[in-house]
């Protein structure tokens, strides 16, 4: 591994976790235990993993270029592999705060940036440190807040209010029009 390689590593994956670090130390309450979290970096990282498996078998059904199916299509599934561990967790009543579903939900998206920015490290050899700065702070924080921004915040009060899941699981599993307008608007691919 080279010196740039290194440093574009350091500049594309350390922002987001480096954040997710933040909002934990932040939480007075600390109901989310560090372990916890590893265990939904752990999960983003394999709704990020699954969902490049599920982008390449979907896309081909679709007559469509890749940058429309990266831009419309693939935000769905995408947004909502991020979202099914956050409903499991509001099912379970592990999520009894907002601040609890912020983290859980950053922490998610933060595992999911992770494992594509490293894709995109060995698949994109050629980007300039730049990219990666776009990458590391741009698009490696969206991922984290967006689904941060949907069911995290949203849902909790509806929870509260409703023991009804399925009606808040059939929004969000369909893709959190949130979400996706947050996915599709920042123009990640």
């Amino acid at each position: 591994m080279d010196a740039d390689l290194l440093i574009k590593a350091f500049i594309a994956l350390a922002p987001v976790v480096l954040l997710l670090v933040v909002f934990d130390r932040l939480d007075a309450f600390n109901l989310i235990s560090a372990r916890e979290i590893a265990i939904l970096l752990g999960v983003g990282g394999a709704a990020a993993a699954f969902s490049f498996l599920a982008n390449l078998r979907v896309m081909d059904g679709f007559p469509i270029g890749f940058s429309a199916f990266s831009r419309y299509v693939s935000p769905i599934i995408e947004e909502s592999l991020k979202a099914a561990p956050i409903i499991y967790l509001f099912a379970r009543n592990r999520l009894g705060f907002k601040v609890d579903a912020a983290i859980a939900g950053f922490a998610v998206g933060a595992g999911f940036s992770v494992i594509e920015n490293i894709w995109y490290l060995f698949t994109i050899t050629e980007a300039n440190v730049t990219a990666w700065l776009v990458r590391g702070f741009g698009t490696a924080v969206m991922h984290g807040g967006v689904i941060d921004g949907g069911p995290g915040q949203e849902f909790v009060e509806e929870l509260r209010q409703s023991s009804c899941i399925r009606r808040i699981g059939g929004e969000t599993l369909g893709g959190h029009p949130q979400q996706q307008g947050g996915h599709q608007g920042l123009g990640a691919e």
